[in-house]
């Protein structure tokens, strides 16, 4: 019989480089559970609601710019020349948004809860209603701008 004898040092250099492999696979395991976020912070995908779908409803893809309803994490925008200034919040209770910009009078706003991360925004002169429950993240604000 044949006996292979390995110096001590190549050893410890065997287990030292099992050692480093299993440390990369456990990093590399826990950067895939990391959740997705934005290359860029602090920008999100923007809506613009243009009311021109059959019905007042945010899922709706026809009342969006694009034919896509929003999804969480994106900015809103309400501007003038909208054609139905009345939306119904019909998407999951509690869905998180970047921002909700108002620039028009005349809007009715209602439905589901809503969270924004981001601001609250109206930029108009005029009225417009709002019947959600609105709430605020760490870094948002509400802002009138008359």
């Amino acid at each position: 019989m044949f006996r292979t004898a390995f110096p001590k040092r190549a050893l410890r250099w065997r287990t030292l480089a099992a050692r480093c492999e299993l440390l990369f696979v456990l990093m590399l395991v826990a950067v895939m559970a990391m959740p997705a976020q934005d290359s860029f912070a602090g920008t999100s995908a923007t809506f613009v609601w243009t009311g021109s779908g059959p019905d007042p409803r945010w899922s709706t893809g026809l009342n969006w710019n694009g034919g896509n309803p929003p999804s969480a994490g994106s900015s809103l925008q309400f501007p003038s020349g909208a054609s139905q200034l009345t939306s119904v919040n019909d998407l999951l209770a509690g869905t998180s948004f970047q921002s909700l910009n108002i620039n028009a009078p005349n809007y009715t706003i209602s439905g589901n809860d809503v969270i924004l991360t981001g601001n609250l925004q109206a930029s108009f002169n005029g009225t417009a209603t709002i019947h959600n429950n609105i709430g605020f993240g760490t870094m948002g604000n509400f802002q009138v701008v008359n």
